[in-house]
């Protein structure tokens, strides 16, 4: 089997890990697309694979939640919300591992390394998040839902709050969590963002 193949199967993993989690329907927005779209992110070297991972989780489910419920016009909001994810993952994340924290040096030991990590991760979780909570719900007001007035735009946000604190949740919970297994496994992320930019562009 190829190394591409092998890159593009990890790929696919990783977006139905996303399907499955908005299929399980465990509570409202509570998946694991924000996790398993910043880690494409970061352990993907090409991007338009990495992109391929949050597109394929969320058209899937709802191509499938389509037959219960119909389509909504303005998912191109939702997609560039998890899209964004990638990038975030892609550009905030190259360091991980790393005791550097922006221009702040931790001291070069575990503590330091674990401690830059998990600061870099939340503030990459919390980014990501955010950017899905704005343009999700930019969406919902296009549609016209809450009217287009001031006062529809901050009740179409306010609205949305209980469920973004769900999304809190599933956020932190899936990023850290498939963060921890990929260490935990003991495969190397620099070897496979290697491996995935010379296997795509041979």
């Amino acid at each position: 089997m190829s190394k591409i193949t092998h890159i593009v199967i990890f790929a696919f993993v990783l977006a139905a890990v996303g399907t499955a989690s908005r299929l399980m329907q465990v509570a409202p927005n509570f998946t694991a697309v924000t996790g398993v779209s910043i880690f494409a992110g970061y352990a993907i070297a090409n991007r338009w694979v990495a992109i391929s991972v949050p597109v394929l989780a969320m058209l899937i489910a709802d191509i499938y939640f389509a037959f219960q419920w119909g389509w909504y016009d303005q998912f191109y909001f939702s997609y560039a919300g998890m899209i964004a994810g990638v990038f975030f993952g892609r550009w905030y994340l190259r360091e991980l591992g790393s005791a550097r924290l922006g221009r702040i040096n931790l001291p070069d030991n575990f503590l330091g390394r674990l401690v830059a990590s998990v600061l870099k991760l939340t503030g990459v979780i919390l980014l990501s998040s955010f950017t899905f909570f704005v343009l999700s719900n930019l969406g919902t007001f296009a549609a016209g839902y809450y009217g287009y007035t001031w006062d529809g735009l901050v009740a179409c946000f306010a609205a949305a709050i209980p469920f973004w604190q769900t999304s809190l949740v599933a956020d932190f919970a899936s990023t850290f969590l498939v963060f921890g297994l990929f260490y935990l496994a003991s495969f190397p992320l620099p070897s496979l963002k290697a491996e995935a930019s010379w296997s795509l562009r041979a």
